[in-house]
């Protein structure tokens, strides 16, 4: 997008442009925005959805979606399995305890701040739940 960009700019500055009496397309310059408008607006989309496709969290499982290396990196992890979720004290990073041993430590900063709240509540609401209907 950016060399197609420069390349726009370039052939709307030469002088190979011309109309049949002589002036300079001034126009053809401002094509090169396009792209560099339609990366800016795909960068945004890449952030938002980032943001809001990292933790799902359903009946039957908590997913958590890497932002790199998802398809190595996609971890489900059954509810059935949990035994407890404990958050830090800034909602940063949230620790899934699966048994005595094995613990998922999941990074929570992608997520906007009211969000990681909802999260916590949902959350502990299910492990509640469970704890009190084996």
């Amino acid at each position: 997008m950016l060399l197609l960009s420069v390349w726009l700019y370039f052939a709307g500055t030469s002088g190979h442009y011309e109309t049949s009496q002589g002036v300079a397309m001034f126009w053809s310059r401002w094509w090169a925005l396009i792209p560099c408008v339609v990366a800016l607006l795909a960068l945004e989309m890449g952030r938002l959805l980032s943001r809001r496709a990292y933790v799902l969290v359903n009946a039957i499982a908590i997913e958590v979606f890497p932002l790199f290396g998802a398809p190595k990196g996609m971890r489900v992890l059954p509810w059935p399995e949990v035994i407890g979720v404990d958050f830090d004290d800034t909602l940063e990073a949230m620790t899934v305890r699966l048994d005595e041993e094995e613990t998922e430590r999941v990074s929570l900063k992608p997520i906007a701040r009211h969000q990681r709240e909802l999260l916590k509540r949902a959350i502990e609401g299910r492990v509640e739940e469970m704890s009190r209907n084996p």
